[in-house]
C-alpha cells in the first residue's frame, strides 16, 4: 500500500557463496562499512544500529534458489509441533461443543483460545436451544462482538473462520 506508514526502517540482506570460503580476520568490517554508507546516502540519516556477521544460514527456499534446485514445499512449523496440533484439536472440540468449561483437560493443551471458544459455543448453544418464538437479537449481537474481539484471532490464526461466522450471524439478523 502506498499510503502505509512504516514505523521502523529495517533492511535485510543475505549475501555470500555456497561452500567453504576462506575469510580473512576482520572480514565483517568492510561489509558493515559499505552497507552503513549506502544506508546513509539513501536515507539521508545515520543508522541507529547495524547487526551483521558471517555465519548466517540460508532458508531451504533460499538455498534451493541459490543452487538452482527445485523449491521445496513450504511447511507450517506450527503444524509440525504435536503440542500445537493438540491445542488446535482441543479448540475444535470446544467449537463443536464436545469440551466445555469446567471439564478437565491436560495442561499442555489448555489455552485461552480454548476457553474463549467454549464460552462462545455455550452462548450459541443456549440461543439455539431456546424454545422462544423470537430471537434474542441483542444476545446474538453480543456473540458477534465477542467473535470479532476474541483472543482466538491472535493465538490460533482462526481469523477467517471467526470473521465468517460473525458475518453470517450478522447478515441473518434484522437490521436495526
Amino acid at each position: 500500500m502506498l499510503d502505509e506508514v512504516r514505523v521502523d526502517a529495517v533492511w535485510g540482506c543475505k549475501i555470500g557463496s555456497l561452500g567453504n570460503t576462506n575469510l580473512p580476520p576482520g572480514a565483517d568490517a568492510p561489509m558493515r562499512e559499505a552497507v552503513s554508507r549506502a544506508y546513509e546516502e539513501l536515507t539521508g540519516t545515520s543508522r541507529q544500529f547495524i547487526f551483521s556477521g558471517w555465519g548466517e544460514a540460508l532458508t531451504p527456499i533460499e538455498r534451493a534458489i541459490a543452487e538452482n534446485s527445485p523449491i521445496p514445499e513450504p511447511t507450517d512449523p506450527l503444524m509440525e509441533s504435536e503440542r500445537y496440533r493438540m491445542q488446535m484439536a482441543g479448540i475444535s472440540t470446544a467449537a463443536m461443543g464436545y469440551w466445555k468449561e469446567g471439564e478437565s483437560i491436560h495442561p499442555d493443551y489448555d489455552t485461552v483460545a480454548l476457553h474463549d471458544v467454549a464460552k462462545l459455543y455455550a452462548k450459541y448453544a443456549h440461543l439455539a436451544e431456546s424454545k422462544a418464538q423470537t430471537v434474542d437479537v441483542a444476545a446474538i449481537r453480543e456473540v458477534i462482538v465477542q467473535l470479532r474481539h476474541s483472543s482466538i484471532w491472535d493465538t490460533t490464526g482462526a481469523l477467517g473462520w471467526c470473521n465468517g461466522l460473525a458475518k453470517t450471524l450478522d447478515a441473518a439478523l434484522p437490521k436495526e
